[in-house]
């Protein structure tokens, strides 16, 4: 090993194991001392070894034996052949010319000499020259490493314009790569640039960011383009919009990183004021997300591209794609315009989709004949999306974190579809590359060509998702007892960890019971306690049966770790119980919206984690489309209800009233009515024996007069809902899809907490006419004070499923008219 010691002006010599073996300084005479080496080349002739040293001070190039006698030295200060002004870099083929890179005079940057790089034969004799001042392609801003690979094709550290750039062995220009910046695959001030000699690697010391990069070798990117389309937008209702932003963000990054840039991105998004380069200008969005700018941008944009990669990522039906609230891109226009695109471009296109029912797109995006079009989803075609923690958790962060790090399509799509299948979503991602001639996903032959093929430059990032060592044993938990202890240890990430957090999937959950994305399964942040490890106390395992965990960790640039499982077993627990009462009788004009409200509470219970068992039903009729059989709505029957909560192994209860009411009562059945006083009696004896809340749904006239009535009994909390003041009329419209109940359980359905649910149902209601919904959370028996929900804003009704709420859009309506 031999170093340019260029502060001692001397060359160093180590054996490979780094041990001292000798130096040398050109001593013999003044003239022949080195001043500050720079550049070293070995060259090996036969049995004998020479060193080539960029003599920096004295503007010439000194070529020595192996040990250290002086050969030959040619060059002088100047701009003419064979003369140089500080040469840096210096490089030898296998002919034996000397490659030199003429730095120029770094301490002037106004002088525009040199910049270049000179060709000479073995004897030192002048060859040829290429480069110059400037910033185009074959220009320079003081060059400064050079190497040649074993192809004989010469690379440039070109540290003033932040790159490398790759020539013939004659000056011509062949490619470059990187891109001012500090984030992997960008550079600042680049020095030196090593080839590896199978040329599939390229070693560069990142002089400004104190680091040294690997690029991979995958073919000239330099015409590859992308587009990203961060669909839904921010309208009200699309709870999955923050999701969509963090996934397509993330995407916009990792192609920045893989060698695209802002000219070669086209980010369509409704948020289009983002800053994703940190410039502090908003110039990074192309436009909104519309079907005119996505088919612009398809058809005319990327019409000069080699390749062509497209993302697509939020709400998603059959066939289907959500651009906007008002708009859907359908899978034949998407073909439409990929088959335009195709008949001009040469290689292939890439399309991922994120979305639910994602796959069903595969089968209609066959290309032209004789075109190659690869087409990722990351769902099946009757499947929904998860896109759990914001987006962390879903398949889509999950392959782009693999991109991000330099692997292939089809390692990403690998180890994606590993991540989703040992964490806690349950969903089966597609591939299908149309080059095998079939309309088959997931077969053999879609490996071979995703093996060998990347979504941009293939770079390596060192220092690649967070690594957790070791996660809490699986661990069942004592009779009584809703809390288990999780830990990770050995949780270490190059980028630092910025969060270790543990996603809980109930026993019962069932994939296949909604349509809508989900967005959040119940979640606890793992703390720091020191020597990597992370620790919480999670609450609310209060079903039976075992609970799957997947415990996380991100690092500070987004990168999210392969999930270590554990999981935590429940016999006897403390259970979460909820009392439904459809009050009156079916003959009153009120019934079919009690029956369609107490139909959903319960498939909302239900999906929420509630079983049969947790669930009383009081009614006056069987509920169609709920299995749970009812008892008749009367006093003795809900006075028993109530007893039997206390009675049982309870951790908190929900009880939900619908029907006809008046001031401090609640018309039970068509001879019966309960009074607030008699309720609130019962349900103090109950909280009295329970640890946890009770929670009080009463949707009927004049149902906020019940809130002053039930105050809890003393250090226990009760969350007490009304859908109106204690002297409104409740408005149930197209029988019951427009209440307060059905926006408050869709809410709930959705996983929201109960201040949320209850805000947003409060909200929807307004609506229609004089209906203020109240709710009481602590204690003072008055409703919609300030200090209400602080208790209501951190609980949850059930495990807290979020879904992302996809619900109808109207884009508008007819205008305002009169009639005569």
């Amino acid at each position: 090993i031999y170093v340019a010691d260029s502060g001692n002006h001397r060359i160093q010599k180590f054996d490979p194991q780094g041990v001292y073996v000798s130096e040398f300084d050109g001593s013999g005479s003044a003239e022949e001392n080195l001043d500050t080496p720079v550049g070293l080349a070995i060259q090996t002739s036969g049995a004998s070894t020479y060193i080539y040293v960029t003599d920096w001070g004295k503007n010439r190039i000194q070529k020595f034996t192996s040990d250290g006698q002086s050969q030959a030295a040619w060059g002088s200060e100047g701009n003419g052949n064979v003369q140089f002004k500080y040469p840096t870099g210096v490089a030898i083929d296998s002919s034996g010319n000397i490659y030199v890179s003429d730095t120029g005079d770094i301490h002037n940057p106004d002088n525009t000499d040199n910049n270049r790089i000179q060709k000479l034969d073995s004897a030192g004799g002048y060859l040829t020259e290429w480069g110059g001042k400037g910033e185009d392609d074959g220009q320079f801003d003081s060059p400064a490493g050079i190497w040649i690979d074993n192809n004989g094709y010469v690379y440039v550290a070109d540290g003033g314009n932040n790159r490398i750039q790759k020539f013939s062995p004659d000056g011509r220009f062949i490619t470059k790569f990187g891109v001012p910046g500090f984030n992997p695959g960008e550079l600042m001030e680049p020095y030196a640039v090593a080839v590896s000699p199978d040329n599939s690697r390229a070693y560069v010391t990142d002089f400004r960011n104190d680091r040294v990069q690997v690029f991979k070798s995958v073919g000239d990117t330099y015409n590859k383009k992308a587009i990203i389309v961060a669909g839904g937008g921010p309208f009200p209702g699309n709870n999955l919009w923050d999701a969509t932003q963090m996934c397509a963000n993330f995407a916009y990054r990792t192609l920045s990183f893989q060698g695209f840039t802002k000219e070669t991105i086209h980010y369509l998004t409704s948020d289009t004021d983002l800053d994703l380069d940190n410039n502090d200008e908003p110039d990074d969005v192309d436009g909104d997300a519309t079907l005119n700018n996505l088919e612009q941008a398809i058809t005319t944009w990327a019409d000069d591209a080699d390749n062509l990669v497209v993302y697509l990522v939020d709400h998603g039906g059959s066939g289907s794609f959500m651009m906007s609230d008002s708009e859907k891109l359908t899978a034949s226009d998407l073909d439409s315009w990929l088959d335009t695109i195709q008949g001009t471009l040469p290689g292939e296109v890439v399309v991922m989709i994120d979305a639910c029912k994602s796959g069903s797109f595969l089968g209609n995006l066959a290309p032209p004949f004789g075109k190659n079009r690869v087409i990722v989803s990351s769902s099946d075609s009757d499947e929904t999306a998860k896109f759990v923690s914001y987006g962390s958790i879903s398949f889509s962060n999950f392959f782009w974190t693999h991109i991000f790090n330099g692997e292939s399509i089809y390692d990403a799509f690998n180890l994606g579809e590993q991540a989703l299948d040992c964490s806690v979503v349950t969903q089966h991602p597609q591939i299908d590359v149309y080059a095998d001639g079939d309309l088959v996903p997931n077969e053999p032959a879609d490996d071979a060509w995703t093996q060998n093929n990347y979504i941009g430059t293939g770079t390596v990032i060192h220092g690649n998702a967070p690594v957790i060592g070791a996660v809490s044993d699986p661990q069942s938990i004592p009779s009584g007892t809703t809390t288990a202890l999780l830990f990770a240890s050995g949780v270490t990430d190059y980028d630092t960890v910025s969060r270790v957090w543990a996603v809980v999937r109930p026993p019962n959950y069932d994939a296949g019971q909604m349509d809508n994305p989900v967005l959040e399964f119940p979640s606890k942040d793992l703390m720091p306690v020191g020597g990597n490890q992370y620790e919480a106390t999670c609450e609310g395992f209060n079903i039976q049966g075992t609970y799957q965990i997947s415990i996380y960790a991100r690092d500070r640039v987004g990168n999210t770790s392969v999930p270590k499982l554990t999981t935590v077993s429940v016999d006897t627990p403390l259970r979460r119980r909820a009392i439904l009462i459809a009050g009156g009788t079916t003959s009153d004009d009120l019934w079919p919206a009690v029956e369609k409200n107490m139909r959903l509470s319960y498939q909302v219970l239900t999906f929420q984690g509630y079983t049969d068992d947790d669930i009383q039903l009081l009614s006056p009729a069987v509920i169609s489309g709920v299995t749970k059989t009812p008892v008749t709505a009367d006093l003795s029957h809900l006075q028993s209800a109530i007893n039997t909560c206390a009675q049982q192994s309870t951790q908190d209860v929900v009880l939900y009233m619908v029907g006809n009411g008046g001031y401090g009562t609640f018309e039970i059945n068509g001879t019966e009515t309960l009074s607030a006083t008699d309720l609130d009696a019962w349900l103090d004896t109950m909280q009295n024996s329970i640890p946890g809340k009770v929670t009080v749904i009463y949707d009927a006239d004049c149902s906020g007069s019940f809130i002053s009535f039930l105050a809890p009994p003393q250090d226990k909390e009760r969350i007490l809902i009304s859908s109106t003041t204690s002297n409104q009329t409740a408005r149930f419209l197209s029988d019951g899809d427009i209440s307060f109940s059905g926006f408050f359980w869709g809410n709930i359905l959705n996983g929201m907490r109960v201040r949320h649910a209850f805000v947003n149902a409060r909200n929807s209601i307004s609506y229609c006419g004089a209906q203020t919904p109240c709710m009481d959370d602590n204690g003072n028996g008055i409703g919609n004070e300030k200090m209400d929900g602080l208790v209501s804003g951190y609980y949850t009704i059930g495990v807290g499923i979020m879904l992302a709420g996809d619900a109808p859009v109207i884009g508008s309506v007819c205008s305002g008219q009169t009639i005569y």
